[in-house]
């Protein structure tokens, strides 16, 4: 019988409930062994330590075979790193963009600047077009038989035309005209003009 109960204490010895250290030091292990990582908690951070926690767990595996509190986000390594990178693959994409939108604004000003030196010389054309069809009507309306022709015609009727000037400026202003010829009776409003209507 002593044999016997010499076994029962064997076995109760193997089932003998762990310590809370000895059960915290198990739950590490498992944790260690079976988490991921995850942005580090204070703790594992001043450590330099790789910080992994399992679903359902609110701590990291130090924290665990610590008895300490964590302030553990929880959120992957990999949740952060795919942000991180998404995040640098914007700024990329907007600094393309930023570059794109530059060239094609500068391509837009030396278009605008080209259509305007366009839009100019098709102005210049169309006036120089008005000008020569204009003086090809009064070519013909004269008679002529060309520009040169019209040229010389015209000067000579500018140089007519200034002579009629001068020779009336001269005879106003030296009292040659006689106006009393004319009649100023209807000017002073007492003639029956229409003024009475």
């Amino acid at each position: 019988m002593s044999e016997h109960s010499n076994k029962r204490k064997v076995d109760s010895l193997d089932t003998v409930p762990l310590t809370s250290t000895e059960k915290r030091r198990k739950a590490a292990e498992g944790i260690a062994q079976f988490g991921f990582k995850v942005m580090p908690c204070s703790r594992c951070s001043k450590r330099g330590v790789a910080c992994k926690i399992i679903a359902g767990k609110k701590k990291c595996s130090l924290c665990v075979s610590l008895g300490r509190p964590c302030d553990i986000t929880g959120t992957p390594l990999n949740s952060f790193t795919h942000i991180i990178n998404k995040a640098k693959r914007l700024e990329e994409q907007e600094a393309a963009a930023e570059e794109l939108l530059s060239s094609r604004r500068e391509a837009l000003r030396i278009a605008q600047r080209e259509l305007d030196e366009s839009l100019s010389q098709l102005e210049t054309c169309c006036k120089r077009k008005k000008e020569l069809v204009s003086r090809g009507v009064e070519i013909t309306r004269r008679g002529l038989d060309s520009l040169d022709e019209l040229k010389e015609a015209k000067k000579a009727e500018s140089s007519k035309e200034q002579l009629v000037v001068e020779d009336i400026n001269s005879l106003v202003h030296s009292d040659v005209l006689d106006f009393s010829f004319f009649d100023f009776s209807g000017v002073d409003g007492s003639s029956s003009g229409v003024a009475g209507h």
